[in-house]
């Protein structure tokens, strides 16, 4: 407990605390109670040195040695034990070793080393009051170990002197009328002779006192002159007596000693030996019992009884030990000791049926079906028995049973003699009748007496049954002597039977009469004893012996033949019911209860039989417990002595005695192992799993016993001890690791059972037999003999060369020669060997408690669990397909059984969130759950529960698909009894929960259309069909097309989560016109006169109108107090340089290839090679355009073989697909090398025009691609992905579909439907938003931050191949595929494209491709809710107003742009205030608006939550808003007034200023045609001052972000890794 170097010097212990002073290293405490120290005790009195201890029994307060002076300290409890000193004594008598607090605390006795023993009065505790000297005693030698005794009744006071031997006080104490102390006298009464004197001891009767003198041993004194003795005599003498030590060769040092409550153990500290515990329940004779080494020297031991611990210092470290109970697993018979048996042959009768032992335990009583036998214990022995008395059977006597009364001593016995049918004898002394008959006290008379085999009392002794002939007879025993017949009754003749055994019902109710002849029980209703009545009977094939409880009113034991033991239930008369019954070998014949009806010794005849210890502690569940058998000897009756030391066995070879005790005692402590290693004490129930370790302690151990091995007792035989036992020889232990090959049950304990063999030493004197005789000369003589005979080893035990069962030869020594020298030499080796069974039950620790929040209980850190609901209809239930985290989760194809494995922490947490299922049927008591769990560690547990149970705790059913609202009503919410208007846009929008999953699984929709007249008839909508259904936003979208007016459909939508299933339709009537088509009829007809009139000067107004769809986007949205970031790249002419590189090498390319395939020795093939395939020889391309020239040829064939050209082009797609890397500088992944691409474009010299000037690519090479111009550099990547994506016809087509979902989803517009693919990273997330510095931004930061949404291109790629019912489509997306859609997707994002843009369309992605200088405006537009002509201005998408009213108010407040390196950046944070909804447009030099897209602010959370609070506030400014609005409208009326006339007056400016610019870039295009230089020279200053640095970006986005934002570190072209740059 404390493990320290500092010295301990004393300690003091009352039932709650122990006090440990460490000299001069202060004071500290353990609590008792807790067992361990109390960390937050206060350490006092450091620097102070002190010897001796003492606490008060309240723990109020502490006296010590300070200074060698009595110091008296009060203790704080409650303040960390913290002590102050209140008094101290002024004397000082030496080095104080020891205090003695008595007399309730009243009187404290001090030792000091010189010889003092002085008494304080320390009854009063105030500092004022002195501690008067009661009584004062001084040891004339002075040299007092500082050990002393006080006697419980506080009169005597034994001293320990350690020279002068002890010393006897009588101690007088005088008490006042109020109990206080007033006087202490202490005199010497007596001494003793006794030498090195280092303690003494008084047993609590003062009968005895035991000094323990150092090197000597123990000296026990009887006290008894010490009372009798006059005081006016004192001191007397005590007589001296003899020494005594269990080993001559062992010099003890003792140190300290204990001697028990009830007297009967001294426990003693010894120098170098540790622990020693003594057995002196007889003082005179002591003996040593069990010791625990300790190395080292002790200086105390203390032992606290109220608690039950012994605490043990050394000085250096204080050792606790618990006092248990000892386990010395004797509580069952032990019968495995069978070599130390002695068969006794007296007589020569084949049926020695049956045996007693006699009321003085010393006769064995043998029924011989004849002759009656009395066997004599001599001295009790059982191995030194003889034939005592011999009763012969008389005329035709066959004496079988007999039965005895209560006290034994009348025996009541069946004979067929002088016309008697039984006699009584009276037994009692049987020694006193070895010549003579024992008397006769009665006697039943018959004239042709029948064989009388069984015989039995009732339990209230009032009847008595008798085997007569083949029936019974009943007699009415109340007068023992004087029986009276009451009734005979005979089993049926036709059944030919004879009683073998009966028993009778506590009540005499009812008797049952086995008979073995015919293996049948009868039973008979006796309540009238005189009339026997048959009620009921019942074939066993065996029915040999039936015993009823002692104990158990209904319980009766059958011997049962082969059939062999059962229990029967006495309750359940008239009916057998039998609640138990298990095997025996052979014939199960007789049985013998002992230890209260625990066990059952079994005696068996006929095959591999004799004694079964059978387990009776559960009635239900009896097994066989252990078995002894010899061989070739069977068992036909067993009788135990009343010590259950010995137990007889009779067969036809005699009586075998075999012991049921061992001699030898072990003690078992049961320990598990922690994982940090730390023991703790357990029971015997071990549990699979658990780390156990068994410590084996010798008790009564004699000098050279040792424990020589342990065994397994497994399938009754002593096996070697399995892989998960070890035995640890060095420190008598036992390690297990449970395993499950220790259980055999999977719901009961299963007992194992360890056997310790143990040898007792063999000595010179171990053959010293005073009767026979031998003497020590005889014996140093046989041990000498056998070992030179290797029978007895070096170290005296029995070799393992011994055999028990061989006789042994003696006559070659010269000593007296007998038979009975030779089997007492025999029993003495065998009793050198010793077997002890230690007892242990296995029982599973998986366990399954779905109460528990650990449902699943195992020492295994995995398990598997398996739930199988199996229905009569696989279709009414499954479980669920889900994500459980933590656990691998598989389920069977026809959803019956799911299987869930993972730790047990994830399980456990899984089954208590329940796992799903989904029942397609109702919940009933029918339906069943099958739980079967496995740990690999315990058998597989297997449980049954109802599925309504089940539901309780772990499964949870599946809710169904709910509709909340239906689809017509809403239809007819956003459309006017649900007409629809044709030609124009139509959006219809359905509640998100319209239909519900209360589990939150996800929804799938199928969308079908009513076709034909019949109204069943539904197909499913075609994906050209004009709607278009969007199931993430539930939305439908599409132009009805002016064929359809005036015609309805009706859509049916069925929702299903995979499991349920619900449906709803809803019709739309396609009856209205819209506005646009009339207005468009009119502006075709007044477009020549508007023309005519000069409005071509307003030509941006209509061209802006007309092109409206194709540059808008998709509106944005941002929350209030969100700081709102959008980044617009101006790509210029970066990428058309780009376009004219790439055209120009893949014509090269598809010349190369052409050339390849078609060259001068080789011709295409014609038809009829291609019509028999087995013969063709045709070398087809890898590339589209060469077999486009094969077909070339081939339609110049006729028109009948257009059958066979299909199959080219079957061929031909197959040989794509089975191609998908054909080009070398295309890896295997399909990424581009770009290293081999530039240098490949290098070697063929690449030329092209651009802008009417000859380039070079080389040259280009130099000065762009090496000067960080990465923006060209990944253009040219990405334009080549997207040329190999067009070779690639399937992957083509999957791009398209994606394409197509992302613009039918109208989750984006159709001019950036990539957004669904693509993450815009410093515009969408909230974390780079927080981390970037929108100033520093910088255009390759920009496009760094596009990620590919990777997983939801392989989520629609399965959507594409279960909707996509084409012949020839991709069928698997392969890692080449991923590759290549990734940067033509990042193409598309960025705005690199292969074609050049329309005159009037300039952006593309999210990008423009413009420079900043060709920029005129970006405008924030408000939406016109309250024109005149607002239809009109609707037609022509012109129906918002600019933002402001003044020219310099372009955007709201909030927002603000920045133009830096190449990029457009809007930024800023709207507030509260700020919620609106508004339209940027971006419009360049000639007005044309290039770019537009909404923005709507959004209120927070915090605001939403506020607003419906305010409900009441909001509904009456209302009629403010009112107000407001017809003022703003009249505002907007003049503004627009305003703004139509600057725009004229600008749109006559600007017309003016191009007709201008027109003629300059006519002029100009001349020179430049005729100067290439020049105009090289104005494209690379303006290409120098646009081009800003493109950092790579990564080809899969699909990592975070971080690992590549704000690098604006310059890259040489040189010093990239081109192979990874997709990486």
């Amino acid at each position: 407990m404390f493990p320290t170097q500092q010295q301990i010097s004393s300690t003091s212990s009352n039932k709650d605390y122990t006090v440990v002073s460490f000299l001069t290293s202060g004071i500290k405490w353990i609590d008792n109670n807790k067992q361990q120290p109390i960390d937050n005790a206060i350490i006092s009195l450091q620097g102070t040195t002190i010897s001796a201890v003492a606490i008060t029994q309240d723990s109020q307060y502490l006296f010590t040695s300070n200074d060698n002076r009595l110091s008296m300290y009060s203790v704080s409890l409650n303040q960390n034990f913290n002590l102050s000193l209140i008094k101290q004594s002024k004397e000082q008598y030496g080095v104080i070793t020891n205090i003695y607090l008595i007399q309730n605390d009243k009187i404290a006795i001090i030792l000091g080393d010189k010889g003092a023993i002085v008494a304080y009065d320390i009854q009063s505790k105030l500092s004022s009051d002195p501690m008067p000297i009661l009584a004062t005693y001084f040891a004339k030698s002075k040299n007092i170990m500082g050990f002393i005794r006080v006697t419980d009744d506080l009169k005597w006071i034994f001293v320990a002197d350690l020279s002068a031997g002890v010393y006897v006080l009588k101690l007088t104490i005088t008490l006042d009328s109020n109990q206080k102390v007033t006087a202490v006298t202490m005199p010497q009464a007596a001494w003793a002779y006794a030498r090195y004197t280092n303690q003494v001891e008084v047993t609590k009767d003062l009968q005895w006192m035991i000094i323990l003198e150092s090197w000597r041993g123990l000296r026990v004194i009887p006290l008894a002159n010490l009372f009798t003795a006059d005081p006016s005599t004192y001191p007397i003498t005590l007589p001296n007596q003899d020494l005594w030590w269990y080993n001559s060769l062992q010099q003890p040092v003792f140190y300290g000693s204990y001697l028990s409550n009830d007297s009967k153990y001294l426990i003693t500290a010894i120098r170098s030996q540790g622990i020693m515990i003594f057995d002196v329940s007889n003082p005179p004779n002591p003996v040593r019992y069990y010791q625990i080494k300790i190395p080292g020297c002790p200086t105390r031991i203390e032992m606290v009884n109220t608690q039950n611990l012994l605490f043990y210092t050394d000085g250096i470290q204080l050792l606790a030990f618990q006092r248990v109970q000892p386990n010395m697993n004797d509580n069952f018979p032990n019968i495995f000791n069978g070599h130390q048996s002695k068969l006794f042959s007296y007589s020569t009768s084949f049926a020695q049926w049956r045996c007693y032992v006699s009321q003085e335990q010393t006769f064995i009583i043998a029924a011989q079906c004849g002759d009656v036998d009395f066997l004599q214990l001599k001295d009790g022995d059982p191995y030194n028995i003889s034939l005592f008395k011999r009763m012969s059977a008389v005329q035709n006597t066959r004496t079988c049973t007999m039965v005895f009364d209560q006290n034994n001593r009348f025996m009541y016995r069946p004979v067929r003699e002088n016309g008697s049918f039984m006699y009584i004898y009276d037994i009692l002394n049987i020694a006193n009748y070895a010549n003579s008959d024992f008397p006769i006290v009665g006697s039943v008379k018959d004239s042709n007496p029948p064989r009388g085999e069984d015989i039995i009392f009732s339990k209230d002794g009032n009847l008595l049954v008798v085997n007569y002939n083949q029936g019974i007879v009943i007699y009415d025993s109340k007068d023992k002597f004087n029986l009276k017949t009451l009734s005979y009754w005979n089993i049926p003749l036709q059944l030919n039977g004879y009683p073998s055994a009966m028993a009778l019902s506590d009540d005499n109710k009812y008797c049952i009469v086995a008979s073995r002849t015919i293996g049948m029980f009868f039973l008979l209703d006796i309540s009238d004893p005189t009339k026997p009545n048959l009620v009921n009977q019942t074939y066993t094939n065996g029915a040999e012996l039936i015993v009823k409880s002692s104990i158990y009113t209904n319980i009766a034991y059958v011997c049962d033949g082969t059939s062999g033991f059962a229990i029967l239930d006495f309750s359940a008369l008239p009916q057998f019911k039998f609640i138990s019954r298990i095997a025996i070998d052979g014939w199960a014949n007789h049985m013998t209860l002992i230890q209260n009806e625990q066990y059952a010794i079994i005696s068996s005849m006929d095959y591999n039989g004799m004694i079964n210890i059978v387990d009776l502690s559960d009635l239900n569940n009896p097994f066989v417990f252990s078995k002894y058998v010899e061989y070739n000897e069977q068992s036909i009756s067993n009788c135990v002595l009343n010590n259950l030391k010995y137990a007889f066995s009779t067969s036809n070879k005699g009586l075998r005695i075999f012991p049921m005790k061992s001699q030898v005692a072990i003690h078992s402590s049961f320990y598990e192992i922690q994982p940090n290693n730390q023991l703790k004490a357990i029971s015997n129930n071990l549990k699979i799993g658990q780390k156990i370790l068994i410590q084996l302690l010798l008790i009564y151990q004699v000098d050279g016993m040792q424990i020589m091995d342990v065994f397994y007792y497994n399938n009754y035989q002593r096996n070697a001890l399995p892989s998960w036992i070890q035995f640890i020889q060095i420190n008598n232990s036992i390690q297990i690791l449970v395993d499950k090959q220790g259980s055999i049950s999977s719901t009961n304990p299963t007992q194992n059972l360890l056997l310790v063999k143990t040898g007792v030493p063999i000595t010179n004197i171990s053959f010293i037999y005073p009767d026979i005789p031998t003497d020590a000369n005889a014996s140093q003589v046989i041990y000498e003999y056998l070992k030179e005979k290797g029978i007895i080893t070096s170290n005296n035990l029995i070799s393992s060369t011994f055999d028990p069962d061989s006789p042994i030869n003696l006559n070659s020594l010269q000593i007296p020669q007998s038979q009975l020298l030779v089997d007492k030499v025999i029993l003495t080796l065998q009793r050198g060997i010793y077997y002890n069974p230690i007892a242990f039950k296995v029982s599973n620790s998986l366990i399954f408690d779905p109460t528990s929040d650990k449902m699943i209980q195992t020492y295994s850190s995995e398990v598997t669990v398996q739930l199988t609901i199996d229905l009569q209809k696989p279709s009414d239930g499954t479980f669920v397909q889900k994500q459980y985290q933590g656990v691998v989760v598989s389920i069977s194809n026809n959803g019956a059984s799911i299987l869930i494995y993972g730790t047990v922490e994830a399980v456990n947490s899984v089954m208590k969130q329940k796992i799903f299922y989904f029942l397609n049927s109702n919940l009933n008591d029918s339906k069943n759950v099958n739980i079967e769990i496995s740990d690999n560690l315990n058998p597989n547990l297997v449980i049954n529960q109802s599925l309504q149970d089940a539901v309780v705790f772990y499964i949870h059913l599946k809710s169904r698909i709910t509709q909340t609202a239906p689809l017509q009503e809403q239809i007819n919410e956003q459309f006017s009894d649900a007409e629809l208007t044709v030609l124009d846009q139509t959006t219809i929008t359905f509640l998100a929960n319209t239909f519900k999953d209360e589990d939150s699984f996800p929804i799938s929709y199928d969308v079908e259309i009513l076709s034909g007249q019949s109204q069943s008839n539904f197909v499913a909508l075609s994906s050209d069909y004009w709607l278009k259904f969007q199931p993430v936003s539930f939305t439908f979208n599409g132009i009805a097309p002016i064929s359809l007016l005036k015609t309805q459909v009706t859509i049916k939508i069925s929702a299903t989560n995979g499991y349920s299933t619900s449906s709803d339709q809803f019709v739309l009537k396609l009856n209205k016109l819209p506005l646009t088509y009339v207005l468009n009829l009119i502006f075709q007809i007044a477009t020549p006169l508007l023309s005519f009139i000069g409005i071509y000067k307003y030509k941006h107004i209509f061209i802006n109108s007309m092109y409206h769809k194709q540059v808008m986007y998709s509106q944005e949205q941002i929350n209030c107090n969100q700081l709102f970031i959008k980044c617009i790249p101006l790509l210029d002419q970066n990428i058309l340089l780009a376009q004219y590189i790439v055209n120009q090498y893949i014509k090269q390319l598809e010349k190369k290839k052409s050339n390849y395939i078609f060259n001068k020795d080789q011709k295409p093939p014609n038809i009829s090679q291609v019509s028999q395939p087995q013969n063709t020889i045709i070398d087809f391309s890898k590339e589209k355009t060469s077999f486009n020239l094969k077909k070339t040829v081939l339609s110049k064939q006729n028109d009948d073989l257009q059958k066979k050209e299909d199959q080219i082009d079957s061929i031909v797609e197959q040989e794509q697909i089975s191609n998908e890397n054909q080009y070398q500088f295309q890896m295997q992944d399909g990424r581009i090398d770009m290293i081999k691409l530039i240098d490949d474009m290098d070697k063929i010299n690449l030329t092209y025009k651009f802008f009417g000037v000859q380039r070079f690519f080389r040259q280009d090479r130099q000065q762009y691609l090496h000067k960080n111009q990465t923006l060209i550099f990944e253009s040219i990547k990405i334009l080549m992905q997207r040329f190999l994506l067009k070779k690639n016809k399937h992957l083509m087509d999957f791009y398209k579909f994606l394409q197509n979902e992302a613009i039918q989803s109208q989750k984006y517009s159709s001019n950036d439907w990539y957004r669904e693919y693509i993450q815009i990273g410093i515009s969408e997330c909230e974390e780079l938003k927080s981390k970037v510095i929108v100033e520093a931004i910088t255009l390759n930061e920009v496009f760094q931050s596009f990620s590919v949404k990777e997983q939801l291109v392989i989520d629609q790629f399965q959507q594409y191949k279960d909707r996509e019912n084409k012949k020839n489509k991709l069928q698997k997306l392969k890692t080449v595929h991923i590759n290549i859609l990734k940067d033509v997707l990042i193409g598309d994002a960025v705005g690199i494209v292969e074609k050049e843009l329309g005159y009037f369309k300039k952006c593309v992605g999210e990008s423009l491709w413009l420079g900043m200088q060709n920029i005129v405006g970006i405008q924030a537009y408000i939406k016109d809710i309250d024109s005149c002509i607002l239809p009109l201005k609707k037609c022509m998408n012109c129906d918002y107003l600019p933002y402001g009213l003044q020219d310099n108010m372009k955007l709201p407040n909030w927002l603000s742009f920045i133009y830096k390196n190449g990029l457009i950046i809007l930024k800023g944070t709207p507030t509260e205030y700020d919620i609106e909804n508004f339209q940027i447009r971006i419009s360049d030099i000639s007005n044309y608006v290039v770019k537009i897209f909404n923005l709507e602010v959004l209120q927070s959370v915090g605001e939403i939550q506020q607003l419906q609070q305010n409900a009441l506030e909001k509904q009456k400014s209302q009629l403010t808003t009112s107000t407001i609005m017809q003022k703003r409208n009249t505002i907007n009326i003049q503004s627009l007034l305003y703004k139509s006339i600057m725009q004229i007056s600008d749109l006559s400016y600007n017309l003016r200023r191009n007709t201008k610019y027109q003629k300059i870039q006519k002029v100009v295009d001349d020179k430049f045609n005729k100067s290439p230089l020049n105009k090289q020279s104005i494209f690379d200053t303006q290409e120098q001052s646009e081009n800003t640095e493109y950092i790579k970006f990564e080809a899969s986005p699909s990592q975070k972000y971080g690992q590549f934002i704000f690098c604006n570190k310059s890259h040489n072209l040189q010093q990239i890794d081109l192979k990874n740059i997709n990486n």
